[in-house]
């Protein structure tokens, strides 16, 4: 999701759609669909929607129903009801609850674990698109099934910003309902620091809004209680910033040293909150060693971004380097990640200490020790601190592949992956990020959510007491 984008910058590798077998459904936790409704049945919901229901075989439901992450692309929906408004949400939700069938909400389909796939009813928000400003009052209305692409064009045309993702495929109700990160969160918080409202359609099929002074249990759980667990969310209205000039910043070196990337992270740790920066150890099938990658954006001047990489420049001459300072929208785009789906599976943890040798040794040593299986492994480390938490950095660590590649060999990898997690949890003691869900995880709950999880499963079992909004690390009702 967060990889370096188009322009100026390179980009993850991409993949090609036959993957989409490899790994696929029998990886899923879930036990196997129910029989289902009947045709009768589906014809009567199709008359209900004022959108449309895709069905398989019919034109449209391959797309509608392909995930980002295609190592689940194998998991079909029964049926799609594609909705144009909110009551066509609760209308799905309350069909699916009278025919006994398991339901699943789809904005963007970026689930890193799948979450977003069903045998069952996929509600897709996609008709719920669209994205307007309040320039009286500074806020943004987005809809539930809006993506980040979609925010960006409203806001670049009303001149304001929030804090954003990179990848414009990214569906702004996941991003924002899991907190959302991004190179603003330093200087704003995180996304659903800002949210103002959010109406959402219960397990009951009521549609009910959200805010401080509206039920505002539910509203805290929808300012990072995660994704799908509280209702299906169609409208957010959110707070926002004018927008100013960012310095867009790409640094790369060539067979990194723990001295180095020691040097680069003390840098990072030193500058303001007005930076914000995505530092990773990349390595790939058909490169002899690993490369060390900076990129990110600084809300300050060009000689005081020098000032902050000083240190780093020191340790090392880069093989590339480019900083150049635009337009806000226009240093989004050279920033963009415009990776397109593929399979891949990342695990997260928050450092809540200093990362110094012993972690650069640590990380290095695990990267050389990758197995050459599949196409690459990538240590990704989103700078935090600043206006989010106590934290220093989310570290994330991923391995990607293609349809070229056999079972057995990702087997190596995910292996390789599992003992590196364990391997690096030392210096990575705080907990994992909500949004980027990782089905290995075996203290999910307390890891996602810690001292906040007894209140949410309060909510939950208040709004949602049988488990309607159930996949396999939903909060439990109990």
């Amino acid at each position: 999701m967060v990889q370096p984008g188009a322009g100026m910058l390179t980009t993850r590798r991409g993949f090609l759609a036959g993957a989409a077998a490899l790994l696929g459904a029998a990886a899923l936790p879930y036990p196997a669909a129910a029989r289902g409704p009947g045709d009768v049945a589906w014809r009567g919901l199709a008359a209900k929607l004022r959108g449309t229901l895709l069905r398989p075989g019919d034109a449209g439901f391959d797309p509608a129903a392909l995930p980002f992450n295609l190592r689940y692309a194998s998991r079909l929906p029964a049926g799609i009801a594609v909705c144009r408004d909110a009551e066509d949400v609760a209308t799905a939700v309350v069909w699916a609850r009278d025919n006994a069938l398991p339901l699943v909400a789809r904005g963007g389909g970026h689930s890193y674990a799948g979450y977003s796939t069903t045998e069952g009813l996929m509600i897709s928000t996609a008709g719920l698109a669209a994205v307007t400003f309040d320039g009286a009052a500074g806020q943004a209305v987005i809809g539930g099934g809006a993506r980040n692409g979609d925010i960006y064009a409203a806001l670049a045309t009303a001149g304001h910003t929030l804090t954003h993702g990179r990848c414009p495929t990214v569906g702004a109700a996941g991003f924002l309902l899991g907190g959302g990160i991004g190179f603003n969160m330093r200087l704003l918080g995180v996304a659903s620091d800002r949210l103002v409202s959010t109406d959402l359609v219960t397990a009951s099929g009521e549609i009910v809004r959200a805010s401080a002074s509206e039920n505002p249990d539910l509203f805290w759980a929808c300012r990072g209680g995660g994704g799908g667990n509280f209702g299906i969310n169609t409208s957010f209205r959110v707070e926002t910033v004018p927008a100013a000039p960012r310095v867009v910043f790409a640094v790369r070196w060539a067979n990194p040293t723990a001295r180095l990337l020691a040097a680069v992270i003390a840098s990072l740790d030193a500058a303001p909150r007005e930076l914000g920066s995505r530092l990773s150890l990349d390595r790939h099938a058909d490169e002899a060693a690993a490369t060390l990658n900076l990129i990110g954006q600084f809300a300050g001047t060009p000689g005081a971004l020098d000032d902050i990489l000083a240190p780093a420049l020191s340790a090392a001459k880069p093989l590339e380097m480019a900083v150049t300072e635009f337009d806000y929208w226009t240093a989004q785009k050279a920033l963009l990640d415009g990776d397109g789906p593929s399979p891949f599976q990342e695990r997260s943890r928050f450092a809540t200490g200093a990362l110094g040798t012993d972690f650069a040794d640590a990380a290095l040593g695990w990267i050389a020790r990758w197995p050459g299986a599949g196409d690459g492994a990538h240590l990704v480390m989103f700078q935090t601190g600043g206006r989010i938490n106590d934290t220093r950095w989310l570290a994330c660590l991923a391995v990607t592949w293609s349809e070229d590649d056999r079972v057995e060999a990702m087997g190596r990898a995910l292996a390789w992956q599992s003992q590196a997690y364990a391997g690096l949890r030392e210096f990575a003691a705080g907990g994992a990020y909500q949004n980027f869900t990782d089905p290995e995880l075996e203290d999910w709950a307390e890891a996602y959510y810690g001292a906040n999880l007894p209140r949410l499963r309060a909510i939950k079992r208040a709004v949602d007491p049988d488990g309607v909004f159930r996949f396999a690390q939903s909060i439990p009702p109990a």
